[in-house]
């Protein structure tokens, strides 16, 4: 998709997208990525990120669509560093729990990045907007199967831990 001035098609098919679901909030929108979390996890999650300063909320944990270089559309469920490595060390094991792939490294209090979760959509145009529309509507429909165990995963770790 070419660029538009400061936005991407790709960028504006996403936020409509998002916009018409209406479950989720927007945290940033870069050209060829679009960062969001589900309305829902608003209260849930602490604004404890100490990596993710372009997001409009200091969240750990986001979701985002990226364009890729080879015709894909990419979904992503991401943790970054939090400002309690003890914390993100028991969300990572939480997440592992709830039977998400992590590797050995996101159970390390030092490591900042964590992919827990990906899909990719393969768009033969970029270009054409129902083809992009379709793929992130598809993408969608992947994330919202996998919504209800990282919401059980932040109320485990989050509202747990706020009762101590």
């Amino acid at each position: 998709i070419v660029k538009h001035g400061l936005t991407s098609e790709f960028e504006r098919i996403a936020g409509e997208v998002l916009a018409l679901d209406g479950s989720f909030e927007m945290l940033c929108s870069r050209g060829s990525d679009v960062w969001f979390i589900p309305k829902a996890w608003v209260v849930l999650l602490p604004e404890n990120s100490i990596a993710w300063t372009h997001l409009k909320r200091r969240v750990s944990i986001a979701l985002w669509f990226v364009r890729e270089t080879d015709n894909k559309l990419a979904l992503i469920f991401e943790r970054c560093a939090m400002d309690d490595p003890k914390l993100r060390v028991e969300c990572a094991a939480q997440l592992k729990s709830a039977g998400f792939k992590l590797g050995q490294q996101a159970l390390s209090p030092d490591a900042k990045y964590s992919r827990f979760f990906r899909e990719t959509c393969q768009v033969n145009d970029l270009n054409e907007e129902k083809e992009v529309q379709y793929a992130i509507e598809k993408l969608l429909i992947k994330a919202k199967e996998q919504l209800p165990k990282v919401e059980t995963v932040l109320r485990t770790v989050f509202q747990t831990r706020a009762k101590r």
